[in-house]
């Protein structure tokens, strides 16, 4: 129910934008988070969960949660499992500093090999030039979404049930442990600070993705040359 209100207003923010312009709301000024917690705080409509059970209702396409199946180290997989058949939000950052015309085109890209790769539909909410929300209808599906953007150079991290996720375009991101967090490098004294950069690293890849006129397969022609007859004169 959170999530519905939060997403809702969300929408609502997007909509008024859209009929004021950019001057009278901007995409800066939303703070998703804090958003988040004053529904947290003034939403009064009960959970199942705080209902009677005689009162309670569907379970709504809610499993049985069996943690014995679950590998506790790997908080993605805890996440899927915990919110199987619930609609779940991402946040999603981008790498460097991209435009709002060159972050559209950016996670337009990943929601489309999400949905050709996995068959798995999500919407997007954008909320700075580099940083959107991906929502999912259904939990488990932050899988396929995570595998998608572990991919992706562009991407710089994801923060799901506010766990935060490196991605490749990280830079303490590192293939051999992809399911590393930042609590968990802490944890492990790994963790070199917010702003910490390697030798050498640009924060701003070329935002320059192939079109489609680029990627359509170029027609053979099917001219022939006739050979030249000469005449005896």
């Amino acid at each position: 129910m959170r999530d519905e209100w939060f997403l809702a207003a969300v929408c609502f923010l997007a909509s008024a934008e859209l009929a004021f312009g950019d001057d009278r709301l901007d995409h800066k000024e939303i703070n998703p988070r804090k958003l988040e917690e004053a529904f947290s705080e003034d939403d009064e409509i009960e959970s199942d969960e705080d209902l009677p059970i005689h009162e309670r209702g569907p379970l709504r396409g809610r499993r049985q949660l069996d943690l014995s199946k679950l590998d506790m180290s790997d908080p993605l997989s805890v996440t899927a499992a915990s919110k199987a058949g619930q609609s779940i939000m991402v946040f999603v950052d981008i790498r460097g500093d991209p435009t709002e015309g060159e972050r559209d085109q950016i996670t337009l890209f990943w929601e489309a090999n999400l949905l050709n790769a996995h068959s798995i539909e999500a919407k997007r909410f954008m909320i700075k030039s580099d940083r959107v929300i991906f929502q999912l209808d259904h939990g488990e599906n932050i899988i396929e979404l995570a595998a998608v953007l572990r991919r992706e150079d562009r991407c710089f991290s994801f923060e799901v049930e506010s766990v935060y996720f490196l991605c490749p375009g990280h830079p303490q991101w590192d293939p051999k442990n992809p399911s590393a967090t930042r609590k968990s490098l802490k944890d492990e004294g790994k963790w070199k600070g917010n702003d910490w950069r390697p030798e050498g690293w640009k924060e701003r890849l070329e935002y320059t993705m192939d079109t489609e006129d680029k990627l359509a397969p170029k027609k053979k022609s099917n001219f022939k040359w006739k050979k030249s007859v000469k005449t005896e004169l």
